[in-house]
């Protein structure tokens, strides 16, 4: 299956210039920059009917993706407000 999915990213890392999976994934968990992660479904789905009958993937993306994605998206609010908050009511 590695060979299978290697095969699946290497037009996608020859984009990205970038040498393996493993730093395709440091990217994803990072910053990635926008629309990476959906090319990287795309690739993940095109051509693979398995993936739609495996409820592996769907249990990883609902136990894993989902809430770190989540997670990340409400510490970058909370670190917002914060700074609103600093702003509004500066220490005297």
């Amino acid at each position: 299956m590695v060979n299978g999915i290697c095969h699946t990213y290497d037009k996608l890392l020859k984009e990205l210039a970038l040498d393996s999976i493993k730093n395709l994934i440091e990217i994803l968990k990072n910053n990635p920059p926008a629309g990476l992660q959906k090319r990287v479904i795309e690739a993940m789905t095109t051509n693979e009917t398995s993936w739609f009958r495996d409820g592996h993937p769907f249990e990883i993306l609902k136990k894993v993706v989902l809430p770190e994605a989540a997670k990340k998206r409400q510490e970058k609010y909370a670190y917002g407000l914060q700074h609103v908050h600093q702003a509004r009511n500066p220490i005297r």
